[in-house]
């Protein structure tokens, strides 16, 4: 199977199915049934390099899930099933899985030494909210400091008929001040009619969400204040 940045494939064992092949460019995939048991192989595209094998327990463990395979991008593969995830930079030559214990072998090609600590900032690349991360900072000061220099585009835009360029800018700048949100809790709207702008943010009912929302109006620049009243959803 032909993967493209951004696609994803699912895929099941059954009784005549035992080996799937998956081709991203110069990358490729194989989830493989053998012996007993479920092994993922990160190889060339043509399959004939095995980069590094990443076995994923029992076939009788695993015979009733769906696999996802997912082209990331220009270097990385991503794989899921259940609660086990497993990425793969092709790029810079390493695998990780969040399953402890598991253990991945490398080749002649990566060194046996190819697997890396599972980081949580990982979860970002399957799109999975990380639970126990704080609200970012960094990036809603970067939020605001974008704004400012943006205000007078803003507005123009809002006022326009591309208002929706205006709403996909900022929410692609939202979303990452709150990597523990699921995407659709993160709501917003923009309004500005004779020179004052309105910033409603809603949190969904999502406790933290509210509590950091809150940070995230309290920040807002003093110039900002001026033309802007940012409203909190109750």
């Amino acid at each position: 199977m032909e993967l493209k940045i951004g696609a994803v494939e699912s895929v099941k064992f059954g009784l005549f199915k035992s080996r799937f092949q998956f081709e991203a460019g110069d990358r490729g995939f194989v989830l493989e049934k053998e012996q007993g048991a479920v092994c993922l192989y990160a190889t060339d595209a043509a399959h004939e390099k095995i980069y590094c094998a990443m076995p994923m327990g029992a076939y009788k463990d695993l015979k009733l899930f769906t696999f996802y395979i997912f082209c990331h991008d220009e270097s990385k593969l991503l794989c899921g099933v259940g609660r086990a995830l497993f990425v793969v930079d092709f790029a810079e030559k390493w695998a990780a899985t969040n399953v402890e214990g598991f253990h991945i072998f490398g080749s002649e090609h990566w060194g046996e030494s190819c697997q890396r600590v599972w980081d949580r900032a990982y979860l970002k690349l399957f799109g999975i909210p990380d639970e126990e991360a704080g609200m970012d900072i960094a990036a809603a000061e970067g939020f605001w400091q974008w704004f400012a220099e943006q205000e007078q585009f803003i507005t123009e835009k809002l006022g326009g008929e591309n208002a929706m360029e205006v709403v996909e800018l900022v929410d692609a700048r939202i979303t990452p001040i709150f990597p523990y949100a699921p995407a659709q809790a993160i709501q917003f709207q923009l309004g500005w009619n004779e020179g004052a702008g309105e910033f409603f943010f809603y949190h969904s009912g999502h406790k933290k969400l509210m509590a950091d929302g809150e940070t995230l109006g309290n920040m807002m620049p003093e110039a900002l204040r001026e033309r802007w009243a940012y409203k909190l959803q109750k």
